[in-house]
């Protein structure tokens, strides 16, 4: 009678450690999110623990959600091989996002490769331990992955990444998808210039493929690739084509200068007014310290980085670093699209304090503070008349 007692306690035992592993299973999920600012990936969820490494500005992160115990303003991430914690407050996260995450291995026997990222999707097919995916973004927690043709789910729990690239795309993310079963071939030259106005961005590589929208003359995509007559790009966080006639191929260092030669001069206004129009876009949405998307809300910074960025600028992500950006511009020659700075100096003696996007009449669109949204004020009389501090030009 003993040992039956014994038995049935390691039993009881064994079985509930198994529910607690299931459950804990169950609820891991991942996301993948930009770097807003350098950031010191650590060792633990807090300043006090040791830094793996700082993470540029733009670099690429994957975020674990397996249950590990953190302070809810600290995320734990994997960086290359390395997996510790970052604070979330510089990070802008994506939950259904398609990147190049680099090549994921299979943990578990016989792993579902599914249509959808549930458990009651349809299988399609199942894939043995050990082997080899291309692991291509992220939906709904789960990885989507390529194998052999076929593109699906992948619960985290049954896959291992690695090593995540540290860039979205340029020269160290360049693709070895395929699309249409079709092979992307890949390019050196990543970047690429729409040389005339309303150039259809499409899913896939075909004039009857749908479209995402249209991009004006002189906007920069990032290139990933050619299929056919077909150009491979990713824009403002979408992948898909454009016909070849109508985009310049370079590369990162020469970007800029082959945009200027095809707007040539007195087109560079056209840009600064669709920075205005796309700002006038965001009005309403609420403010959020570290903020620097939509769905997250903005801050002063996280609102002139997000609309620069939709046209294929990176900015600095702070106030003050954004004084670096651009160049200097008198406010009596102010245009439409400049960005502008403020320095209250009861509160800061250097640097800028708050930051926006003139859209001219002595009106400029930004995040104010907590509790309010994203709006026009008049910078020419009171508070923003006072402080004001200067003008850059991003689009020369």
């Amino acid at each position: 009678m003993r040992h039956f007692k014994k038995l049935f306690i390691a039993s009881a035992a064994a079985t509930l450690l198994m529910m607690t592993l299931a459950a804990s299973a169950s609820a891991a999920t991942v996301s993948v999110a930009t770097v807003n600012a350098p950031l010191n990936h650590r060792a633990g969820a807090g300043t006090n623990h040791r830094v793996l490494s700082t993470m540029p500005q733009n670099s690429l992160v994957v975020l674990i959600n397996d249950g590990t115990t953190a302070p809810a303003d600290w995320a734990r991430v994997q960086r290359r091989d390395s997996v510790g914690f970052a604070h979330r407050n510089w990070l802008t996260v994506h939950t259904d996002k398609e990147v190049n995450l680099g090549r994921g291995v299979v943990t578990g026997s016989a792993v579902n490769l599914r249509a959808q990222p549930n458990t009651t999707s349809a299988s399609q097919g199942l894939l043995a331990r050990n082997t080899n995916v291309d692991v291509v973004g992220v939906r709904g927690g789960w990885y989507r992955v390529r194998h052999n043709g076929r593109t699906g789910y992948m619960f985290p729990r049954y896959i291992r990444l690695s090593n995540v690239p540290t860039t979205v795309g340029g020269a160290a993310a360049t693709t070895t998808a395929t699309n249409n079963n079709n092979a992307t071939t890949q390019t050196t030259q990543n970047r690429g210039v729409i040389t005339t106005n309303n150039v259809n961005f499409r899913a896939q590589a075909g004039l009857n493929s749908s479209i995402f929208q249209m991009l004006a003359r002189g906007t920069i995509v990032e290139v990933l690739g050619r299929q056919g007559d077909w150009v491979n790009v990713r824009f403002n966080g979408r992948t898909g084509f454009v016909f070849h006639r109508y985009i310049r191929l370079t590369d990162v260092a020469n970007a800029d200068a082959v945009r200027n030669e095809i707007l040539g001069t007195g087109q560079t206004s056209n840009m600064g007014q669709a920075v205005v129009n796309k700002a006038r876009q965001l009005i309403g949405t609420p403010y959020r310290w570290g903020g620097a998307s939509p769905a997250a809300g903005f801050d002063c910074s996280g609102l002139v980085f997000y609309i620069h960025g939709h046209f294929g600028r990176t900015l600095f992500r702070t106030a003050t670093a954004q004084l670096a950006n651009g160049t200097p511009v008198a406010r009596a020659n102010m245009q439409p699209g400049d960005i502008v700075f403020w320095r209250d100096e009861t509160r800061s003696t250097t640097g800028a304090t708050h930051v926006g996007i003139y859209i001219g009449g002595a009106q400029f669109i930004h995040s104010p503070r907590p509790g309010q949204n994203v709006r026009i004020s008049s910078m020419a009389s009171g508070y923003y008349d006072r402080w004001f501090l200067t003008a850059r030009r991003i689009f020369n």
